[in-house]
């Protein structure tokens, strides 16, 4: 079973989210509708974390972009690019997103960096860490 992420923040009603993986930002209009009065997005892919900016930038001062993986490491990692829109892209290849589907269609290499490392969010009191990171949430 699926948990929606709306569903937890309804539930939970943040201050404080910290969203690594965001994508193309699908959720943060419902965090901004929902009270989120600080909103860190991470997301390694520089195309999409620009796009995540461009739109998302000037919707609310307290939006925070970072555009890196994170990893259990800092330095640079190789990434593999999917197919649909980057949106199932990973530090792993084939064959371990097999059961994804996924095509991937380019390599490149992109900042890696430890969640507690990132500027000051290791001293906030984060009241939901969102992880959507194609498999490494382990």
């Amino acid at each position: 079973m699926k948990i929606k992420v709306e569903n937890i923040v309804d539930m939970v009603r943040p201050k404080t989210v910290v969203h690594v993986g965001a994508s193309t930002g699908s959720e943060v209009r419902h965090y901004l509708d929902s009270g989120v009065e600080t909103l860190h997005l991470i997301e390694p892919l520089p195309d999409v974390c620009e796009q995540l900016v461009n739109t998302w930038g000037h919707q609310h001062p307290r939006i925070i972009f970072w555009q890196c993986a994170c990893l259990d490491k800092e330095g640079e990692v190789e990434f593999h690019v999917a197919a649909n829109e980057g949106m199932s892209s990973s530090i792993y290849g084939k064959p371990n997103l097999d059961m994804h589907n996924c095509e991937f269609i380019d390599k490149i290499t992109v900042p890696a960096c430890q969640l507690d490392d990132l500027g000051y969010i290791a001293s906030l009191e984060v009241d939901l860490l969102v992880v959507d990171a194609q498999g490494s949430e382990d």
